[in-house]
């Protein structure tokens, strides 16, 4: 089954025959080539004259990188999120056998059975989602292989009626694609594409983003615009499960909590802080979920970095400690989470006071001579 694609961890045992003498090299490289790193290794056979090799997967996650979030995401950028697993045996009389594989990003496993991946995991989204709704403030986030063509088919409303218009989008160099759009560049897009129409952010209603190989559609994601239902909403960055940009919109209530965590030790004699922090908890519910969101909470939450994307769209880092969720099968009610995060900053306040320009007492506008 090796010699073929695989996400890591879907991949099998290697399980080989063994001669005295026998030495075993595993290397992780690019794949470009470039070698990351190469360790001998010793095994005891098994009564059988076989080696079963083990958590190569483990071995190849630490040198795979997932995209990297705290850099900004562009309208278009690509990542490589993989490396070539390589097992060498040399044999008593310096011969050799290798077995390679191509190992992609994944934190979950795609399969109950380790599986190379299929054309159907070829030619998808990278991303849990097949239908969700986003706030106007969220960016649409696709990513998926290079290879493939994307679009996007966006629905919006012009003259009293709706109309739809497909903007085609450009694959970038490396193995994945990203496209992070906000709906002002979506509506930046529309207009250019149809000759100069006022299409507005607000007008947009409905994004279907589309792959197709060889003309055939592939794999789609509906986006639906929720322009007026939830005012309140925490929104997450994070990185999926497969290691590319992924928004979380949270809809229940933020709740803020401060501890004071301190130092207390005799100071000049009076009994004083040393050193103290305010530290501000946030527990924020998700509101009612879905099952795809349930399995992108879970994700978010596994995340290796994650930001809060600000109402002016500026990123600020957060630490997410806690997380409480549950589900039963079949549902007999709506399902939410909490998530308990704080800000990653070691100072954490932010100082927000608007300027207010003087105001007069008494208000000197009003004219005399009006009748």
């Amino acid at each position: 089954m090796w010699n073929q694609q695989y996400y890591a961890p879907d991949l099998p045992d290697l399980q080989l025959s063994y001669a005295e003498g026998d030495a075993i090299t595993i290397q992780v490289a690019t794949l470009q080539g470039d070698i990351l790193t190469a360790v001998n290794e010793q095994y005891a056979p098994a009564a059988d004259d076989t080696i079963t090799i083990r958590q190569l997967d483990a071995v190849a996650m630490a040198y795979i990188k997932p995209y990297d979030i705290g850099a900004g995401i562009p309208q278009l950028s690509s990542f490589t999120p993989a490396v070539n697993l390589t097992v060498t045996v040399t044999h008593a009389d310096k011969t050799t056998t290798s077995y390679t594989t191509s190992l992609y990003y994944a934190t979950v496993r795609t399969s109950t059975a380790a599986s190379p991946l299929t054309p159907s995991q070829h030619n998808g989204f990278l991303t849990t989602y097949t239908d969700r709704t986003i706030t106007p403030a969220v960016p649409v986030i696709i990513s998926y292989r290079s290879q493939l063509s994307a679009s996007i088919l966006v629905t919006y409303a012009q003259d009293g009626s709706l109309r739809s218009e497909r903007l085609q989008l450009q694959s970038g160099d490396n193995a994945i694609t990203v496209h992070c759009l906000s709906l002002a560049e979506i509506a930046t897009m529309l207009n250019q594409a149809t000759g100069g129409a006022s299409v507005s952010p607000e007008n947009i209603h409905h994004i279907r983003a589309e792959l197709s190989s060889q003309d055939a559609v592939t794999d789609t994601i509906n986006f639906h615009i929720d322009h007026l239902h939830n005012r309140q909403a925490t929104t997450f960055l994070f990185t999926n499960c497969f290691g590319c940009p992924e928004a979380e919109v949270l809809t229940g209530n933020d709740h803020l909590t401060t501890n004071l965590d301190a130092e207390l030790a005799y100071i000049d004699g009076k009994y004083r802080r040393a050193w103290e922090e305010l530290e501000d908890i946030h527990k924020v519910s998700t509101g009612h979920i879905t099952r795809q969101q349930y399995q992108s909470i879970r994700q978010l939450a596994q995340s290796p970095r994650t930001l809060i994307l600000q109402a002016d769209g500026s990123t600020e880092e957060a630490t997410i400690t806690a997380i409480d969720l549950s589900d039963t099968t079949p549902r007999s009610s709506t399902v939410s989470a909490i998530i308990t995060y704080r800000i990653a900053n070691r100072i954490q306040p932010v100082l927000n006071r608007p300027l207010q320009p003087p105001v007069n007492v008494f208000d000197t506008t009003f004219d005399p001579s009006f009748q």
